[in-house]
């Protein structure tokens, strides 16, 4: 890739590059502990049918000058 005639990237093939296991990094340096029940999911309130959520966010982005 060029920027004004310049080079300013390279792309190179990514054979051979193994991904980086980002969790065991973490649990090993001790920043982050694997889940004890994985796959849990602690119960809601029962919502009132109404969506209040996507009507805050509709006014706001109705508030922002563009």
């Amino acid at each position: 890739m060029t920027e004004d005639g310049r080079p300013t990237a390279r792309i190179v093939p990514v054979a051979g590059r193994t991904p980086t296991p980002v969790m065991a990094r973490l649990v090993e340096s001790g920043k982050a502990r694997l889940a004890v029940r994985p796959g849990y999911r602690p119960r809601t309130r029962p919502g009132d049918g109404g969506d209040r959520l996507s009507k805050a966010l509709a006014v706001l982005r109705d508030e922002e000058m563009w």
